[in-house]
């Protein structure tokens, strides 16, 4: 008796997808140049992408009448240098303006490797994290 295995057939029609898909989203790149700053599109997506998050706050703050707001700072996934930070300080300080209650919470259990390199060792990343809590004071 032959019988065929589906989850086999599956994984090889997904093996090819993946390929195809790969082979689409660099051409899109190619075609659309999405990784360049400067690109009227990427501009665009850009301007849109913060009108939705502009306007899903608002929605949040008016309609459904939330008052706390959580912020995380991941410093695994996050940049060492304090623009990052000081961008996380302003939206603090946006929502606090609304009359909202903002939790800010910095995850510093592990760090991304350019934390180490720009500050050598775990002492003086904490030194830095401190200094940069207290510019929020």
């Amino acid at each position: 008796m032959l019988m065929w295995h589906p989850i086999k057939i599956v994984k090889i029609y997904m093996l090819k997808f993946n390929h195809f898909s790969k082979d689409i989203k660099k051409k899109f790149n190619e075609i659309f140049n999405l990784y360049d700053r400067h690109s009227i599109i990427n501009q665009s997506i850009r301007k849109a992408i913060t009108l939705i998050e502009k306007y899903r706050i608002l929605f949040n703050v008016k309609i459904l009448k939330k008052k706390k707001v959580i912020l995380i700072l991941d410093c695994k996934v996050s940049t060492s240098t304090l623009g990052e930070f000081v961008d996380m300080a302003i939206l603090m300080r946006l929502l606090e303006n609304y009359n909202l209650q903002v939790i800010f919470i910095i995850i510093d259990g592990e760090f991304r490797s350019a934390w180490l390199r720009r500050y050598g060792d775990k002492k003086s990343i904490i030194f830095s994290l401190n200094y940069k809590k207290n510019l929020l004071k």
